[in-house]
This record gives C-alpha cells, sequence and structure tokens, in this order.
C-alpha cells in the first residue's frame, strides 16, 4: 500500500509558504537536495527502487473536492491559491531518486512554487522505508509504542488533575501547559502518527491543541499548526533583495 494517502497528508507550513510565494514570485526556480545528518544502520542507496515508485504514486494524486473545501474554509488560505490547487499535480520530470554509492540522492529542481512541494513528502516517504528495514518485527513495535503512549498519556492526565481540577470552569486564557504534533517528517509510519493523534485528542483534548499534518487536521477536526521554515526567508535571500532588507521583502510577501 502506497505511503502517501493524499496531497493534504503535508504540514501546514507547506500550504502557507507557497500560498506566499505563489502570489509574490511564481516563476522563481529553485533546487531542493535530500540530506541525511546522521548515520544510518544500513546504507540509504537500498531504498532507490522503492523511494522510485512512491514517487511515482505522489505524482498521480491530485486534491480532492473536500480536501479543496477544507483548504478554502481556512481563514488564511485565499481562494485563488485553492483554485490553483485544484489543477496542481506533481511532475515527475522535476524530481530524481537515485543510488550514490552507498548514500541516496534525491533532487527535485525547477519551479519553485512547484518543487518545494515536494520536501515533506520525501522525508517521511524516506523514514517509513527506513524503519521497515531497520525496525523490530511491526506487532512488538506497536505494543512498545502503545505502552510508552499511555505512559505519557497518564503522566498528562495526573498533571491536569493534580494541578488544575478547576481548570474547566476557568477562561481558556489560563491554559498552563499544550502541546502539538509537529512528527510528520519524521514519523515511524502513518498508521502510528494517526493513532498518537487519535489518541491524545481522545484522552486529553484540554492540552492537545492541534497537529502540523493537514490530512490528521481534517479528518479529526483539530487545528492545523505552522506559519513558515527557514526555506521562506532563503528564497527571499536569493531573490536579489540587499541582506538588510529581505526579512521586510519576505514578510511583506507574506501579507
Amino acid at each position: 500500500m502506497p505511503i502517501v494517502k493524499s496531497l493534504l497528508e503535508t504540514d501546514l507550513y507547506k500550504f502557507t509558504m507557497w500560498q506566499a510565494l505563489m502570489h509574490s514570485h511564481p516563476s522563481a526556480q529553485a533546487e531542493y537536495e535530500f540530506v541525511c545528518r546522521n548515520l544510518p544502520e544500513f546504507p540509504l542507496s537500498r531504498l532507490a527502487d522503492a523511494v522510485n515508485a512512491e514517487l511515482d504514486h505522489l505524482c498521480t494524486l491530485q486534491f480532492q473536492a473536500d480536501e479543496l473545501e477544507y483548504l478554502r474554509g481556512l481563514r488564511f488560505i485565499k481562494s485563488d491559491f485553492v483554485d490553483y490547487l485544484s489543477l496542481f499535480r506533481f511532475q515527475r520530470r522535476f524530481i530524481t531518486a537515485d543510488a550514490d554509492g552507498e548514500k541516496l540522492t534525491i533532487r527535485a529542481k525547477g519551479p519553485l512554487i512547484h518543487v518545494m512541494g515536494f520536501e515533506i513528502f520525501v522525508l517521511y516517504i524516506v523514514s517509513e522505508l527506513y524503519m521497515k528495514n531497520v525496525s523490530m518485527p511491526i506487532d512488538n513495535a506497536r505494543s512498545i509504542g502503545r505502552s510508552l503512549l499511555k505512559e505519557k498519556v497518564e503522566i498528562l492526565k495526573g498533571f491536569y488533575e493534580d494541578h488544575f481540577l478547576d481548570y474547566k470552569v476557568k477562561t481558556l486564557a489560563r491554559n498552563p501547559f499544550e502541546i502539538i504534533d509537529f512528527g510528520l517528517r519524521r514519523r515511524y509510519s502513518g498508521a502510528w502518527q494517526e493513532e498518537v493523534v487519535s489518541t491524545l485528542k481522545r484522552e486529553v483534548p484540554e492540552i492537545f491543541k492541534g497537529t502540523s499534518n493537514v490530512y490528521l487536521a481534517k479528518k479529526y477536526n483539530l487545528v492545523p499548526m505552522g506559519t513558515m521554515a527557514h526555506e521562506y526567508l532563503q528564497a527571499y535571500q536569493g531573490f536579489g533583495y540587499r541582506l538588510r532588507d529581505f526579512q521586510k521583502a519576505a514578510l511583506e510577501g507574506w501579507v
């Protein structure tokens, strides 16, 4: 079964940056390259064929009508951007994945407003394929994961009960402790991230406030979270602005 289920299954800040750059620099060109910052347990080059199969699948996907309506309902997403997404499909010619000795080389090169979207998908595709090759049997991993998750939920409930017994009758401005899920790009698997998110929503709704994963935010009626990443500011550094002016230009482009 393919890893990517939906084009919504990416971080919210990809949409917010994507929209801003579509409006401000629609013709900009860019190149992205995958970099593994840790020493893997086995050569990532062994994943090349599987990564290419997943990228082939990714490039067949389009936004569905209900997904577009969901995005249109977010107050900071503009109608013309959703119209653009209704026509969008990733183009396979803009991304390559190759074995290079023991390394895995993945490059996306082309229009910035196209290739920037590959990033999160590539990261969790590689992460999930890697985990399948180095992890313990799935049943054991799931059992250990559920045990650890249960422990953490009990800690959260205990913190809430010990210190904030009257919390529910107080204003939301008094929130003492909140958590947000930002685990998409480094997740063990899609199924496990969904189980963690759904468990936290069910067990500690007063503390769990949302997720960066737009697909799960839509599915579980959570708040999608995220603003921008360093890539947005880096793009403006490359657009020809003076170093002292690029941040101002980036923020003006943002709004």
